[in-house]
C-alpha cells in the first residue's frame, strides 16, 4: 500500500473496501511511473499501479475505476487524467462521490 501518511492510506482501504462490498477485485502493480491504471469489466477487476508519478492522486485514480466497473462500462478503461468523454466525466464524477462519502463520515 502506498505510504504517504495515514490519511490517504485511509481513504485508499475505505476505497479498496468499497470496491470489495460490491464484488469487485483490486490488483495493485508497481510499474513505470507513466503506466496508467485500468478497469477491466469483463475480469470485474481494476488494475492499480501503485507507482503512478503523482501518489496524491491515488484515492481519486481508484475511485475513478471503481466507477467505470460500477456505471457499466464495458471492455478495458484505462485511467487519463482527462474528461473527454462522458464516460470519463461519469467516473470522475463517481469517484468524487466516492471520496465526498469518505469525506462527510
Amino acid at each position: 500500500m502506498v505510504g504517504r501518511g495515514n490519511a490517504l492510506t485511509d481513504l485508499i482501504q475505505f476505497l479498496f473496501d468499497f470496491a470489495f462490498a460490491q464484488g469487485l477485485g483490486i490488483a495493485q502493480i508497481s510499474k513505470d511511473e507513466e503506466y496508467r491504471s485500468l478497469a477491466d469489466k469483463t475480469r470485474n477487476l481494476i488494475i492499480i499501479n501503485t507507482n503512478w508519478k503523482n501518489k496524491a492522486e491515488l484515492p481519486f485514480i481508484i475511485g475513478h475505476e471503481i466507477g467505470h466497473l460500477m456505471e457499466g462500462d464495458v471492455g478495458l478503461s484505462y485511467y487519463c487524467g482527462n474528461a473527454l468523454t462522458s464516460k470519463e466525466r461519469h467516473a470522475d464524477l463517481y469517484s468524487l462521490n466516492l471520496i465526498f462519502d469518505y469525506a462527510a463520515r
